[in-house]
């Protein structure tokens, strides 16, 4: 049977090798960064520096040594930013394309995830993630994840653990926690996962349901984590999972909370038991009991979505009484009384 032949990546311009080339070559730069839109924001304020005129005319009438200074010593690498900004750029726009054709195909391969792997990497360490992935690429594999892959469970992981980084770097993400649902679930049933994979996988999805307001799951994550952490012999990495669980614990009404065993905790984790004791003794907003009902969690991410699309209309504020103001219409609109947390700590300054 002849192999599978993908017109979509043979055309695929991978400008990955030329781009960390020439960041290596160039590293003073960009001051060592390797995260491609990091180091693409940096070049395009040494473009400014150079070329824009007005710029010039201020530093020198203003008599700024320093910058004049620095502007003469990258002058001479003019063209190699120039080339490194164009090449960055459209790896962005190969990547998308690509993304574009498995969406219209409606699957994602093996030799798919292989290409587009390197870009989703670098968008998860990316703070800038939420101008650049595009959003369509998360509807389509919510629909139905695992129909939409031909992945093995282990690249099916790699691949809504890499999604889920992203996502909660973004303004939607209290959105589509069926993807930690996903990522869980192959954490459970793929039993030659390496236990650091396990571990690191746990604790992104843990963050995820914080994201989505779903506090219970992410501590259970976070506790499965934990123990982990502790099968492989790592104290350490066992304890800062459990400082995550115990913050989250402390944030629960009283009558869900777990009580800390300070003595347990001290006589297992030793020299690392402080950082356990740092999240049992966190101090943590308080959080409307209300969020911990299962009412809340049914209609929790309808109103945040409704909270996006009026925010798209009047522009956004960005402070967060702007989306309490409107949560509270939206919830009060679906019979529930949600309490913000400016109401639940009064005596805490909000920005």
């Amino acid at each position: 049977m002849p192999d599978k032949v993908y017109p979509h990546i043979e055309e695929y311009q991978n400008l990955k090798p030329k781009i960390d080339k020439a960041l290596k070559e160039n590293a003073s730069l960009v001051e060592r960064e390797k995260n491609y839109f990091t180091v693409y924001n940096k070049l395009k304020t040494l473009l400014f520096r150079i070329r824009d005129k007005e710029f010039l005319e201020r530093i020198v009438k203003a008599n700024n040594q320093a910058l004049i200074q620095a502007r003469n010593k990258i002058l001479p690498y003019e063209e190699v930013i120039s080339i490194l900004v164009e090449d960055i750029d459209n790896y962005d726009r190969e990547n998308k394309k690509l993304i574009d054709k498995i969406i219209e195909k409606g699957k994602i391969e093996s030799k798919e995830l292989e290409v587009i792997f390197p870009y989703l990497n670098l968008l998860s360490d990316d703070d800038s993630a939420q101008d650049r992935i595009p959003l369509n690429l998360v509807h389509f594999f919510c629909k139905n994840p695992t129909e939409r892959s031909d992945l093995s469970s282990h690249e099916r992981a790699i691949f809504f653990y890499l999604l889920i980084k992203i996502k909660r770097k973004t303004r939607y993400n209290f959105a589509y926690p069926i993807l930690a649902d996903k990522l869980v679930s192959l954490v459970i049933s793929t039993e030659d996962m390496p236990l650091v994979a396990r571990y690191n996988i746990l604790l992104t999805a843990g963050d995820y349901y914080v994201s989505a307001c779903q506090r219970i799951r992410a501590m259970n994550c976070f506790h499965s984590a934990s123990e982990v952490a502790k099968e492989k012999g790592d104290l350490e990495a066992s304890a800062y999972a459990l400082q995550k669980y115990f913050r989250i614990n402390k944030s629960l009404p009283e009558e869900l909370r777990i009580n800390p065993n300070i003595d347990a905790i001290n006589e297992e984790y030793k020299d690392y038991a402080n950082i356990v004791i740092q999240g049992v003794n966190a101090s943590v907003l308080n959080v409307d009991p209300i969020e911990f009902s299962e009412e809340f969690a049914e209609v929790f991410q309808e109103v945040m979505w409704k909270v996006e699309e009026e925010i798209d209309k009047e522009g956004d504020l960005h402070v967060a009484i702007q989306r309490w103001t409107i949560m509270e219409k939206y919830f009060g609109e679906m019979g529930i009384s949600w309490k913000n947390p400016m109401v639940m700590n009064p005596r805490v300054t909000f920005d």
